[in-house]
């Protein structure tokens, strides 16, 4: 029968990476608050399903091929059976907490559950790329559109915002986003609105 992790309650937390006691202390003592389960994932264990290790019965994996593997470079917490309140009440006391900063978070799903834990860090990694990049064009098109609300008229401009405004708004409906197609429209945007504010400070 596996061993029960620590903690009473039915959710759990598993966490990996943290990169100090200390991060791991202030987490579990959070955790403990809220009377929620944790574990800390090892190196052993990163080809583990998240089924096997929310369920504390995971098989040790060779030595050589541990040492094979890369690691994950970011830390990842991983919540199982939390409710939606439990969610953002954790999330927002590991905001509050000095000392204490995790790069990466998720929830085990149906869809996820049979993933290894190496292949969950890699699409949380490719997600957060994604976010910065969908972060990054929403700012440039804001930046656009106060530049044309000042009456100025720009073709190239408008023609660029309004692409970006569709790959905005097909990466929220969760359509598949041609990546390079994502980067090379923030990157002329960024370059048309370089141009216009170089050519603004020429004028003045």
């Amino acid at each position: 029968m596996p061993a029960k992790l620590p903690g009473s309650g039915n959710g759990s937390a598993l966490y990996y990476g943290l990169k100090s006691l200390q991060q791991e202390y202030l987490l579990r003592q959070l955790l403990a608050g809220m009377d929620l389960r944790w574990k800390k994932i090892n190196q052993s264990e990163l080809t583990c399903t998240l089924a096997s290790l929310v369920a504390q019965d995971t098989a040790a994996i060779p030595d050589e091929l541990a040492a094979s593997m890369e690691e994950p470079e970011s830390s990842i917490l991983l919540l199982d059976q939390l409710s939606d309140e439990q969610i953002n009440t954790l999330l927002t006391k590991i905001r509050q907490t000095k000392g204490l900063h995790i790069d990466l978070k998720a929830v085990v799903t149906k869809h996820n559950r049979n993933w290894t834990f190496l292949e969950l860090a890699a699409e949380l990694k490719r997600e957060q790329v994604y976010m910065r990049r969908f972060m990054a064009l929403r700012a440039l098109v804001g930046k656009g559109e106060e530049i044309l609300a000042t009456d100025k008229t720009d073709d190239i401009l408008q023609g660029l915002l309004e692409q970006a405004k569709q790959l905005l708004a097909a990466a929220q409906s969760g359509e598949e986003i041609d990546q390079d197609r994502f980067m090379s429209t923030g990157r002329e945007l960024s370059e048309r609105l370089q141009q216009l504010e170089q050519a603004e400070d020429t004028i003045t």
